[in-house]
């Protein structure tokens, strides 16, 4: 499963989000996470900012938690 799926099932999303949305929504975890809130929180908040329709859909499968997001990421030639 690409991140992008992830992504939509992590957060519950109609659509996958594209590559920007997805590099904007990194940059702002990543930058939360430094200033020291928690991952999953980061990620959650950070998903608001970045994607539509956050927590419109809710998928049969378990989504990643935001670490294995960050990694798939990093992953990412």
């Amino acid at each position: 499963m690409n991140v992008a799926v992830k992504l939509k099932v992590k957060f519950g999303l109609r659509k996958d989000p594209t590559d920007n949305q997805i590099s904007a929504w990194l940059r702002d975890v990543v930058n939360r996470v430094h200033c020291g809130q928690d991952p999953e929180d980061a990620g959650h908040e950070a998903a608001f900012v970045h994607f539509k329709g956050v927590d419109q859909c809710l998928y049969g499968s378990e989504a990643d938690n935001i670490q294995a997001l960050l990694k798939a990421l990093a992953a990412k030639p």
